[in-house]
């Protein structure tokens, strides 16, 4: 039984990239392909990791986050945030919404080991 792994990222490159990877690492990808409907699919599929762009043309990202968050259902869910590029102000809005991790989209597919080990040690 492999980790089932949510992806929602805009950029649909690095998103087929990010499935690959994924499956080579053990893990069970799904693309989510609306960002709008990512907080009603993870409480009904419980996924053991999301990796979301907090940039999106379709909602508003950092929403979607919190909504996870509010809800006792998903918000135990790490979220790793992917954006093109990484602002203090961005970041801190980032993580005050609720992202575990939050990463510059074109690091994301070389670090994704290390950034799935950080997203999911227990505290």
């Amino acid at each position: 039984m492999k980790p089932l792994a949510f992806i929602c990222l805009e950029n649909s490159v690095v998103g087929s990239q990010m499935v690959n990877r994924l499956m080579d690492l053990g893990y069970q990808p799904q693309s989510v392909n609306d960002i709008s409907q990512l907080a009603s699919q993870a409480k009904s599929r419980m996924p053991f990791v999301i990796i979301c762009s907090l940039v999106s043309k379709r909602a508003d990202a950092l929403q979607v986050v919190r909504e996870m968050r509010a809800e006792e259902a998903t918000k135990h869910i790490p979220v790793i945030g992917v954006t093109p590029d990484l602002s203090p102000k961005f970041h801190s809005d980032a993580v005050e919404a609720g992202a575990t991790l939050v990463v510059v989209e074109n690091g994301v597919l070389a670090q994704l080991p290390q950034l799935l080990d950080a997203a999911l040690a227990v505290e």
